[in-house]
């Protein structure tokens, strides 16, 4: 999956173009669900490495999040980081989890 992920990044795939390319049913018949969730991990943790200052600031301020309910912010947190929140906690507690997630992972 590392050279599927080095072609896509060399075509200048955003995130919304990947996750497009993740969902065609073409590619579903070629990949099984194991494969597609390890080019998704591939192609997240490279985005959280580039972008960990950002995306901590962007949440600090609530730019993004301010509007989404749990459900919302639940969804985009697996969208462009797969990372499944616990819908459980309250919508604080969901940021304050995704923050400790995307540090776990820049450690790793």
């Amino acid at each position: 999956m590392k050279e599927e992920f080095e072609k896509l990044k060399k075509k200048g795939y955003t995130n919304e173009k990947f996750e497009a390319y993740i969902r065609n049913p073409n590619v579903k018949k070629i990949y099984n669900a194991a494969m597609l969730n390890e080019l998704k991990a591939l192609w997240y943790a490279e985005e959280i490495m580039v972008s960990e200052e950002e995306v901590l600031k962007e949440l600090k301020d609530d730019h993004i999040t301010e509007h989404m309910n749990k459900d919302e912010l639940d969804q985009w947190a697996i969208d462009m980081y797969g990372i499944d929140l616990d819908k459980r906690y309250s919508k604080e507690n969901m940021l304050l989890e995704l923050k400790e997630e995307l540090k776990k992972q820049n450690e790793e």
